[in-house]
């Protein structure tokens, strides 16, 4: 096993018996791994108590690599065991971009002369981007039975530099349309990462998500990628970031009525950095925009209709609120 530098050093805001702040680091040069200098990741180390009854191991040492936890009862030992966790997450000379989680488990996605590359039980997808990776295999998927949506592939994105993943917060999408926005954590903060191949990576805060969109939708419209900006949605939104976009939103003074199977429902709009949204829930958010109620009428009726959730799009109508 290739092995790599490494040195360790102590957090100096880690308290003694506090199993929720990395009590150490690890400084790790990738240099002998990977092209290139300056390739050095740094990961947290945590501790805590061993539960179990044991009569020599009383406490464990562990970091994440990869998705993957990696334990051991004192730090030498850790830091010997992590060339395994590390060297056979790499191929051809690179670490993976993403990692695909499918109900058949998770597959590693790596960036070659300018394409995604993914290898499923045998079989091999490339895509310029990871929508259309994750069209690709979703089709695959659904054609052996293995899935019955595409929704039911997630995706994360590796960073190198930290050597972990990290899931969707949420996907930009219309129809072939698909870009997943990225949950960034450090410390107790949670921010957002839009990743695009061969651009830096953006950080932005939850409540951004909505001029993110339109900035994406608007760029998207022009090169006529999408028939108008409110075709871009913002779907399989996660509970947390929803929570903190939610605050930023405001009931609308209409709502969208539909009449089916001789029940009333409605769908919520809300008003948020001047435009309306309609939200659907399923598992996860789901929001439709436009600047136009009418429209939004229209968009809204087309989705359902397209997802079988609705017979026609002529069920839909405006309605005041009270």
């Amino acid at each position: 096993m290739m092995q790599f530098e490494l040195r360790s050093y102590r957090n100096l805001e880690y308290r003694e018996a506090d199993e929720k702040t990395p009590k150490y680091f690890f400084e790790i040069d990738l240099s002998k791994l990977l092209p290139g200098t300056g390739r050095v990741a740094r990961l947290p180390v945590y501790w805590r108590p061993n539960r179990a009854r044991h009569p020599i191991l009383k406490e464990l040492y562990w970091t994440d690599v990869g998705g993957e936890r990696v334990e051991k009862g004192n730090l030498v030992a850790l830091e010997k065991a992590l060339p395994e966790a590390i060297v056979p997450l790499i191929v051809n000379g690179t670490l993976p971009y993403y990692f695909f989680k499918t109900p058949a488990g998770s597959f590693p996605a790596y960036l070659s002369h300018g394409k995604l590359h993914l290898r499923f039980n045998g079989a091999s997808f490339s895509g310029d981007d990871v929508g259309q990776l994750w069209h690709r295999l979703g089709e695959y998927l659904q054609g052996l039975g293995k899935v019955e949506e595409k929704e039911e592939i997630e995706v994360s994105i590796f960073l190198w530099n930290e050597l972990q993943i990290y899931p969707t917060a949420f996907v930009l999408r219309n129809g072939k349309a698909w870009m997943p926005v990225f949950i960034h954590r450090e410390g107790g903060a949670i921010t957002l990462n839009y990743d695009l191949i061969g651009a830096p990576s953006r950080f932005l805060e939850p409540e951004q998500a909505f001029d993110l969109r339109r900035e994406v939708a608007m760029a998207l419209a022009e090169s006529r990628a999408i028939a108008s900006p409110g075709a871009l949605k913002i779907d399989q939104v996660r509970e947390e970031i929803w929570a903190r976009m939610e605050v930023w939103v405001k009931p609308a003074g209409f709502v969208l009525v539909y009449h089916q199977d001789g029940q009333r429902g409605e769908i919520p709009v809300y008003e948020a950095k001047g435009e309306f949204l309609a939200l659907q829930h399923s598992s996860r958010a789901r929001l439709i925009f436009s600047s136009d109620p009418d429209e939004l009428s229209q968009l809204v009726s087309q989705d359902l209709v397209q997802r079988g959730r609705m017979a026609s799009t002529s069920i839909l109508a405006v309605e005041k609120r009270g």
